[in-house]
């Protein structure tokens, strides 16, 4: 299903699309997109594709109980739009943001954690997946390939930044600018500052409204005395 919409006082400071080179997907190795069917297109077994959305199936019966029950009927029209359309600047922001979303009860009080620890900053929230991993709730790809995602948090000043992060990856220093900015204009306490980056080479910087509020994000902060970074795993398959 395509999340909503950016929540209200999500502002983009700076956004760069780098482009990285991701694995070769093998086409031949395409799993029904129904999550409890284990069958793989082959030589002997070619899957129907939905005709609005692509999706693929390796029979009727498991297009109709997806569609019942799983996650087709809520990805179907978005998938569409993105097959037609492309995934443009504002879906991008989209994925960005639900990534967040996804984890905020843990990442917003992380942040004030440190905040109130170390001063002004940001939260840095990193992911081995693309972008795109995150525009659909399901834990599917558009391919029907299951996901496992997974996002970092830390706590990034502004020397850290320069000290550690640009030593780690030079490209990184193109959200310089914007980086500082939204860390030295960030005079609202209920506002974080949030740098994101992402495996497919999608690197932002935005300031977000903090969801729960402060009040309840500093009572939770105390689970985060001492932790440096977070690791978050969105999917759970078992």
């Amino acid at each position: 299903m395509a999340t909503a919409g950016p929540p209200s006082g999500a502002v983009f400071e700076w956004e760069e699309d780098l482009l990285y080179a991701l694995p070769a997907r093998q086409v031949d190795r395409v799993k029904c997109m129904r999550a409890a069917c284990d069958k793989v297109e082959s030589a002997s077994l070619k899957f129907a594709a939905c005709s609005k959305c692509g999706a693929r199936f390796c029979c009727r019966e498991c297009l109709v109980e997806d569609w019942k029950r799983g996650p087709h009927k809520g990805m179907c029209a978005g998938l569409g739009e993105v097959l037609k359309e492309g995934f443009d600047r504002a879906r991008r922001r989209e994925a960005a943001l639900s990534a967040v979303r996804r984890v905020r009860l843990y990442a917003f009080p992380f942040y004030a954690r440190h905040r109130s620890d170390r001063g002004p900053g940001a939260l840095f929230l990193q992911s081995p997946n693309a972008v795109e991993d995150f525009y659909f709730q399901a834990a599917v790809n558009r391919f029907g390939e299951p996901l496992e995602r997974r996002v970092y948090l830390a706590f990034v000043t502004p020397r850290e930044f320069d000290d550690d992060l640009v030593k780690e990856d030079f490209e990184i220093a193109l959200a310089r600018a914007a980086f500082r900015r939204a860390v030295e204009n960030n005079d609202d306490a209920q506002t974080a500052p949030c740098l994101l980056k992402f495996r497919c080479g999608y690197l932002a910087v935005a300031r977000l409204t903090m969801v729960p509020d402060l009040a309840i994000c500093m009572t939770l902060a105390a689970d985060y005395q001492g932790k440096d970074q977070l690791q978050l795993n969105i999917d759970d398959h078992d």
